[in-house]
């Protein structure tokens, strides 16, 4: 069954491109499939290999969104996790499929991955592990605005 964005998923995907925090590290920042989730495949296999919820770019890099209601440090790992598969996907893309299928089209000439973990309600643990291990976070109004990001340090 096709991936349909929540809200949260909307609203945080959207947060990156708007925020200042996230503009000056990254730049000019667009978002891919219009902000909406995208489903990765193993070319010629039918099964999903995994999906994401959300994804922006610049003219290298590819901030992955991951959002959650309550983020955990659970999700840190995911996230990292799925940041390692979409690089794979970056470096060999003839071996992978998108649906839809134009996404992967916007992964061209990309080439590093960035985690990010967003969402409403974020615990001061999960946001210092996050950027123990790497991961950006951004903390969404509801409506499509970042309220607190952290980027690198």
């Amino acid at each position: 069954e096709k991936n349909r964005a929540t809200g949260l998923e909307q609203q945080t995907t959207k947060a990156l491109v708007s925020d200042a925090t996230f503009q000056r590290e990254f730049g000019n920042l667009s978002l891919v499939n219009g902000g909406e989730p995208v489903e990765i495949k193993v070319a010629g296999d039918s099964n999903v290999a995994f999906e994401v919820d959300g994804l922006v770019r610049n003219g290298w890099q590819l901030l992955l969104n991951s959002a959650k209601g309550t983020p955990t440090e659970g999700d840190v790992t995911e996230v990292r996790d799925t940041a390692s598969r979409l690089r794979e996907v970056l470096q060999n893309p003839s071996n992978y499929e998108t649906l839809p299928e134009s996404a992967l089209s916007e992964f061209e000439g990309l080439r590093e991955v960035v985690p990010v973990l967003s969402g409403y309600c974020f615990a001061d643990s999960v946001k210092q592990v996050a950027e123990s291990r790497g991961v950006r976070w951004v903390h969404t109004d509801g409506k499509g605005f970042a309220v607190e990001a952290r980027v690198s340090k």
